[in-house]
């Protein structure tokens, strides 16, 4: 089960690479399973979603990076200790 601490860091993650994008991209409506800010969840292999908040004409998202941790500041600074994607 993934701890509701453990999603706020993910949450923190995303906010991250995105709100400090030169381009003001920054994604909104973020879920896991469907779920905003869910306490618990019993899946092993939890769905993301989230959509761009991009005012540029055409802007579209190209790639994501999912990165998990245990230490928020080592997200800041790109260390995932336990989960991370590698750039898709």
């Amino acid at each position: 089960m993934i701890s509701s601490k453990l999603l706020s860091r993910i949450t923190f993650l995303l906010c991250s690479l995105f709100c400090f994008n030169s381009f003001g991209q920054s994604p909104i409506n973020l879920k896991t399973e469907y779920l905003v800010n869910p306490v618990g969840l019993d899946n092993p292999n939890p769905r993301f979603t989230w959509q761009m908040n991009d005012k540029r004409m055409g802007a579209k998202q190209t790639a994501y990076r999912l990165m998990v941790s245990t230490d928020s500041l080592g997200l800041v600074q790109g260390k995932a200790n336990l989960w991370n994607t590698g750039w898709l």
